[in-house]
This record gives C-alpha cells, sequence and structure tokens, in this order.
C-alpha cells in the first residue's frame, strides 16, 4: 500500500492515512521485474492494510493463472500483510513476506542465530548472521504448521565512523518463505522487489496518479439536481 495524498479534498473516500495527511490507501499487486500492474484496488484512507487484503490476494494468484505463465511464482509482501491468513490465499506458489520480529527479544535472536546460522564476511565491528528458524508459526497461530523463517541478524560493536560502541546495536530481520535456497538468496529475492517500488514512484509522480482528478456528472432527478463525482486518473 502506498497512500496517495488528496489533503484539502472532500472526495469520498478520503480520510486520514498512517502517512499523516488526508487521502487514500490503495493496494497494489505487480508482476514481473518492469513494472507490470496485476491488479490495484482504490481504498480509503484510514483503511487498515490488512483489511480485505487476504481476497485481493486471493484475486490476484486467479489473474496471474489466467496468464498462463506455467510453473510456480514468486509472491513479495512487506510485513504489513504478514497476518496468517494471508497464506491461505497464496496456494501452492512460493512466498516471501516480511515479517516483523517485534515479540522477540534482540539478545536472544543473536544467541540464536550464533547458533543455528551462518555469518557473512563483513567489516571490523560488525557481525552478520543468516540462516532459518523452523519453530514459528504464523500469526502465532499453534494450530498452524510451522512455516520457516529466514533470518539476518546484525550484530554492531563498531560504528560506520569507527566508534566502538559500549552496548552492541543489534538489528534482526525476518522472513517467511516456503523457498528452499540459501537464506541470503532469500534476503536477495524480497530485496529485488525495489524496482517495483520505483515502478510505483513514477506512477505518482512522472505520470500524476497522485492526485485522482474528478469528473462530476450532474443530472435531474425529479426537480432535485444530483451531482455524481467520478474519479479519473489524470492524463500523462
Amino acid at each position: 500500500m502506498s497512500p496517495l495524498d488528496h489533503s484539502g479534498s472532500s472526495k469520498e473516500g478520503v480520510s486520514y492515512t498512517y502517512k499523516g495527511y488526508d487521502g487514500y490507501a490503495p493496494i497494489f499487486a505487480y508482476v514481473g521485474t518492469q513494472g507490470h500492474m496485476l491488479e490495484c484496488e482504490l481504498r480509503p484512507g484510514k483503511q487498515h492494510c490488512q483489511s480485505g487484503t487476504t481476497a485481493f490476494i486471493a484475486r490476484s494468484v486467479e489473474t496471474l493463472q489466467t496468464l498462463g505463465l506455467g510453473g510456480k511464482c514468486l509472491l513479495r509482501l512487506d510485513s504489513g500483510n504478514a497476518a496468517a491468513d494471508n497464506f491461505d490465499a497464496f496456494g501452492d506458489h512460493y512466498f516471501i513476506v516480511k515479517r516483523n520480529p517485534r515479540r522477540e527479544c534482540p539478545e536472544q535472536m543473536l544467541a540464536l542465530a550464533r547458533r543455528v546460522g551462518d555469518k557473512q564476511d563483513s567489516r571490523e565491528g560488525k557481525n552478520v548472521y543468516t540462516g532459518f528458524f523452523d519453530h514459528f508459526h504464523p500469526g502465532g497461530d499453534q494450530n498452524r504448521p510451522c512455516v520457516p523463517v529466514a533470518f539476518e541478524v546484525i550484530e554492531r560493536t563498531i560504528d560506520i565512523d569507527g566508534q566502538k560502541l559500549l552496548v552492541p546495536k543489534l538489528e534482526v530481520n525476518t522472513w517467511w518463505t516456503n523457498l528452499s535456497c540459501r537464506a541470503k538468496t532469500v534476503l536477495d529475492l524480497y530485496h529485488g522487489h525495489g524496482p517495483s517500488e520505483q515502478y510505483h514512484s513514477e506512477l505518482k509522480s512522472d505520470l500524476d496518479v497522485e492526485r485522482l482528478p474528478v469528473l462530476k456528472l450532474t443530472y435531474w432527478q425529479g426537480v432535485q439536481q444530483v451531482d455524481i463525482p467520478i474519479l479519473l486518473p489524470s492524463s500523462p
């Protein structure tokens, strides 16, 4: 999701977004590596990112099947869409879903990463561990089967300017995935969604689809005038 700023507008559905302004909170699905939009849905600004998302994912997967691509596709979602219900909509496709590790203690995650992970080459004062955890349930639901979690745990004892830290700075990144490959590959594949973010940015800026114009149709119902606002994308 990427909110569209419509501050000062009285258009239907415009409301306060998590970005701190009034607007819409649409959701998009892109396919391939060239920014082709697969599905999109215009939503009220106040709508929670997970509301209706399971159905949106299911619809996107259904649309994928109509393309006749063959084989399995890789679905990449950010941490706002890590709800357990979403996993039911993935079908038999591969997936990488950013996971928010807020419930875990960073120090415990570091100890576990040291024990089961692989240490990557890095600069002095920066220790990077990658690997998989196999004991987590989506949404913490014990009735669901465990799904592998790829992790990257970073321990910094010296900052980038060479200053030694009294207390190590820890960073924990985790991703749900059903890929059977190295954890580092999972990380690289997830970060590969960056081009889609760039294409979306161009959609909002270069194509000027940030602030949707309104075409107003007017008709008469008896003796009463009725105006119907219709949102249209701007012309490129």
